[in-house]
């Protein structure tokens, strides 16, 4: 259970990049969330995570590198510590499409609180700018200011890791059409030692008027997960595959299998070692 308060670093702030092989106009790479407790507190200090996700169908795959940083303040009010977090992604498209550029990049406030009794949770206001890439751009439709919403409750005891966060995303300018969407990311994971082992998932849709002019677009993924606290340093693999996907509201073929890889470390802490506070929350 370690691993998932660090996982926590990154995850409110994975709002970062342009969808699966779906719909490339959605604001989001769902799933990003996935095996972590996504807006609970952290101990004081600074952390850098890495998300690597890669997949799609025969014809065409995305691949999305999101380095992130967070600083948890030494703020709080209420039981609920202030942060902020950053990233500025990148996307690479193969097969059709062989292209890689940045993407949307993330700024933003995360106030996280502790409920006491292994729950927490929190919320996430942040703003993302336009993709820098013109050509990604195009592909997408982000080209103008996005605000990003999330929410999250997380329970852990006896070993046991329950997460799930929603998130909305709505653009501001004329484009709006293209880029509304709303979905959530969920867990159920088991901590054995080191190890930690469960099921993820995660569902999303497109929440725009009239959507491109036609249907919406929407997936839903399950898989599992696996992660090891290398102490510091936490890694964890994830495997997913589409079981229900809608283009331009029709059921179509969920063919899509998506792979991802995180990375997260502690840089800096005010207490001698960042270990120190984590094993103690749980």
């Amino acid at each position: 259970m370690k691993n998932k308060l660090l996982a926590s670093v990154g995850a409110a702030c994975l709002a970062l990049c342009a969808s699966a092989s779906v719909s490339y106009a959605a604001s989001l790479l769902p799933g990003e969330t996935m095996g972590l407790a996504a807006l609970a507190p952290l101990p004081e200090g600074i952390y850098a995570l890495d998300l690597e996700s890669y997949g799609g169908t025969s014809s065409q795959r995305l691949g999305v590198n999101i380095p992130i940083a967070v600083w948890s303040t030494p703020w709080t009010f209420a039981n609920t510590r202030v942060e902020f977090i950053g990233a500025v992604p990148f996307a690479h498209l193969d097969g059709g499409v062989n292209h890689t550029g940045l993407i949307t990049p993330l700024y933003g406030a995360i106030f996280a609180h502790d409920f006491g009794g292994g729950l927490t949770g929190g919320v996430l206001i942040g703003l993302r700018g336009e993709d820098p890439d013109a050509k990604l751009a195009a592909i997408t439709g982000r080209s103008t200011l996005q605000g990003d919403f999330r929410g999250g409750l997380y329970y852990s005891h006896d070993g046991w890791n329950l997460a799930a966060t929603g998130w909305v995303t709505s653009s501001f300018g004329a484009n709006y059409a293209n880029n509304d969407a709303a979905g959530v990311d969920y867990s159920i994971t088991r901590t054995f030692d080191k190890f930690e082992f469960g099921f993820v998932g995660y569902t999303y849709g497109d929440i725009s008027n009239g959507y491109l002019s036609g249907g919406r677009n929407g997936q839903t993924e399950l898989g599992g997960m696996v992660g090891y606290n290398f102490g510091p340093v936490i890694a964890q693999a994830l495997v997913t595959h589409a079981i229900y996907t809608t283009v331009n509201g029709t059921q179509a073929g969920t063919n899509e299998t998506r792979g991802w890889l995180r990375l997260i470390v502690p840089l800096w802490s005010p207490t001698p070692a960042v270990a120190a506070p984590l094993k103690a929350r749980y």
